[in-house]
């Protein structure tokens, strides 16, 4: 009975702190992503733990077998659910963006209101953009549950988190999506606020939140491409023949591969989280002026450049480019 109570409060309190969060946290999307992809991969090792599974094991509804309750607790269910409860927000706020009426500031220029323009077939294709990436997360969650039914190896486990690349993907272009059409809808600033420096400063922000998405989708893209070097790499291993040749020339071949692999995934979990780290910085409610930090007497648009805080961004994609290569 206390298991059962202690069980049920933990399951509320966790329900609670997300409905709560999302609204909260809806300016850093890649943000929370990337903190679900962290705590994701820490409880891929933890639920290992024989301690924990048994903990687990009390909460287990009698309806369900011990296997499948232990299922349901296994990291890419609660991604999968995650990335739903992302998909759903994105919606809603896409839904509110297309009720909306457009609003661009008064004081903005033609040649700027032109660039702005929507073409039709581009509206279009943001209006089919939900149902792409519903169906995205729908297909990756079906060959998610084939791989776990046809028995949970090493090599079915990276196979998940390379199926889990899609979706992921898919749900940053959305939001990514949704800041390009708030700005051409003009639905960055609230409360009809027509001042120009404000809006500039909005849509500067939409462009930092833009430019982050596509930076944690590159960073699980290196995970996913860790992964599947790892299984395309003991797949070959597994089928080499029984000569000493041939395994002495494969294992060079595999150290160089593993470790271009490795190198390109640090580099990139080095320059997303570095990166994130500046958009909320710079971003409510913080706003703080993190490019003039380390800066003598730079101009106004070499702040960036000379700051020691923002002066980075170039080295780390230099970095990333060369990593990639």
């Amino acid at each position: 009975g206390i298991h059962k109570t202690s069980c049920r409060h933990v399951a509320y309190a966790f329900v609670s702190l997300v409905l709560c969060g999302f609204p909260c946290y809806a300016m850093y999307f890649a943000l929370v992503a990337f903190l679900c992809l962290l705590l994701a991969y820490a409880w891929r090792h933890i639920s290992q733990l024989r301690t924990v599974q048994n903990m687990l094991l009390r909460c287990r509804p009698k309806a369900l077998s011990e296997a499948t309750w232990l299922q349901l607790w296994q990291y890419y269910t609660l991604l999968q659910m995650a990335w739903v409860g992302l998909f759903v927000w994105d919606f809603v706020r896409f839904i509110r963006l297309m009720s909306s009426e457009p609003h661009l500031p008064a004081a903005l220029s033609g040649a700027e209101r032109a660039a702005l323009a929507l073409p039709s077939w581009l509206w279009q294709l943001a209006l089919w953009s939900p149902l792409c990436v519903f169906l995205t997360i729908s297909i990756g969650a079906l060959h998610t549950v084939w791989q776990v039914r046809q028995g949970y190896t090493q090599q079915r486990d990276r196979a998940v988190q390379v199926l889990l690349l899609p979706p992921i993907y898919g749900l940053f272009a959305l939001d990514s999506a949704l800041c390009a059409l708030a700005v051409m809808w003009g639905a960055v600033v609230r409360d009809d606020n027509d001042s120009l420096p404000e809006w500039h400063e909005h849509v500067r922000l939409r462009d930092e939140i833009y430019a982050s998405n596509f930076e944690v989708a590159e960073l699980y893209e290196a995970w996913a491409l860790w992964c599947f070097g790892k299984v395309c790499v003991q797949y070959v291993e597994r089928h080499l023949g029984t000569g000493d040749a041939a395994r002495d020339l494969f294992r060079p071949l595999q150290r160089i591969t593993m470790m271009g692999i490795s190198t390109f995934v640090s580099v990139y979990v080095v320059k997303s989280a570095y990166l994130l780290m500046l958009s909320v910085l710079r971003s409510p409610p913080f706003e703080l002026q993190v490019c003039r930090w380390g800066t003598s007497s730079a101009a106004e648009d070499g702040f960036a450049k000379a700051s020691f805080a923002c002066g980075w961004e170039r080295f780390f994609s230099g970095a990333g480019f060369t990593a990639s290569s």
